[in-house]
């Protein structure tokens, strides 16, 4: 308890200081330990941007705490067409030990498969495909070439933008992990300023329950409530904040599995946490 107040005090204190320092954010679909963005990422339909990063996770248990570095980006070489990248860093604190490393590298392909003008609705599919740059024994990635395909729904209503993400993590090289998750994950935003400095209020839900995996149990979920700010620094360029805390936890290890300290599994059971990023897009 006493961890995961520091942490939201934390969020806290990045969100006061925003103005000034400038940060970062990661964008994702799913649970495990990926933060979500309201601009980039799964939630939106294509377009082109760069996306700077920081994230810092508290590990359950106590097992240490998480830092990712990130640069992302995405092209939209059509309006309903785009490719991107991710190319994540990792500092893992656990006990006294602490390593840092390049993580999974990531490319991402995203269309819009249909819009209506008139309602302001759109409708997104994509995939993500993950390498296995990360080293797995300094738990810095997953050992294999993962998949993660989604469906994308966003709104935009009078006050408020709305998006409903479903998708899945599929491991290519392990038969058993193959569907090993269904991710999902809702979000609202709403403008409270529009002058001087424009910013706007978010909340999401963002979760995985495992199926068929070879590490947890059938049906273990974990999912985070996501609240953030962000700031509209200018018509490209936006500086959000998000928080993250753990709602929902029934992870549970399969009979016999025996998981080694830097275990990569570790990195998906986070109690709380905060992100920050700075989005341009162009």
């Amino acid at each position: 308890m006493r961890r995961r107040l520091i942490y939201v005090l934390a969020w806290i204190g990045i969100c006061a200081l925003a103005p000034s320092a400038f940060a970062h954010h990661t964008a994702g679909h799913g649970g495990g330990g990926s933060a979500l963005s309201p601009f980039s990422g799964s939630s939106r339909p294509p377009k082109t941007f760069l996306d700077l990063s920081f994230t810092a996770d508290a590990l359950d248990l106590e097992r240490g705490e998480a830092f990712t570095y990130q640069l992302a980006g995405e092209y939209a070489f059509h309006r309903r067409l785009a490719v991107g990248a991710r190319v994540p860093f990792l500092t893992l604190n656990q006990g006294l030990s602490s390593s840092t490393g390049l993580g999974d590298v990531a490319l991402t392909l995203k269309g819009l498969i249909w819009r209506d003008e008139a309602r302001d609705l759109s409708l997104n599919l994509g995939s993500e495909v993950s390498f296995p740059t990360g080293d797995e024994s300094e738990g810095f990635g997953s050992g294999t070439v993962s998949f993660f395909p989604y469906l994308n729904v966003s709104k935009h209503f009078s006050f408020f933008d709305a998006f409903l993400t479903g998708g899945g993590t599929l491991e290519a090289a392990t038969p058993e992990g193959r569907g090993s998750s269904f991710d999902y994950a809702a979000g609202v935003s709403f403008p409270v300023l529009k002058r001087s400095l424009p910013l706007d209020l978010f909340l999401a839900f963002q979760g995985s329950s495992f199926l068929g995996s070879d590490t947890f149990t059938d049906g273990s979920t974990k999912g985070y409530l996501k609240p953030g700010i962000a700031f509209h620094l200018g018509k490209r360029l936006v500086a959000s904040m998000s928080g993250k805390i753990s709602v929902i936890d029934t992870l549970r290890l399969k009979r016999g599995v025996v998981l080694t300290p830097t275990s990569p599994a570790f990195q998906t059971d986070v109690e709380a946490g905060f992100a920050s990023n700075l989005y341009y897009s162009f």
